[in-house]
């Protein structure tokens, strides 16, 4: 299987999208109350994997870890108080959890 599946691209735009949301949530948070706590740390590095990762995907790479760093987006959004980002990575997850791409990352 030569080609990348569309579910593939798929998970890549949505990990993506709730990136770049988690990012800039996180970087509300801290501005506006201050916040350099350990959450918000974390947050921000979850959000830059998800960001990295997803285009690494959309250029066309195989990322085996792909689904590891998108449940870590997970908890990243929850961090992040963002209902939106958390939905993004779950359907990422169950995108990227699909016997096509797991077959595709694999091979």
């Amino acid at each position: 299987m030569d080609e990348m599946p569309n579910d593939y691209k798929t998970a890549g735009i949505l990990m993506l999208v709730a990136g770049c949301i988690n990012l800039i949530l996180v970087g509300i948070w801290q501005r506006s109350f201050l916040c350099l706590c350990f959450p918000a740390w974390i947050t921000a590095l979850t959000a830059l994997g998800e960001i990295a990762v997803g285009g690494m995907i959309l250029s066309g790479s195989k990322v085996p870890q792909a689904k590891l760093v998108s449940i870590a987006g997970i908890v990243g959004g929850l961090l992040s108080l963002s209902m939106m980002a958390v939905g993004l990575e779950v359907f990422a997850t169950i995108t990227l959890g699909k016997p096509e791409v797991e077959e595709y990352l694999n091979s």
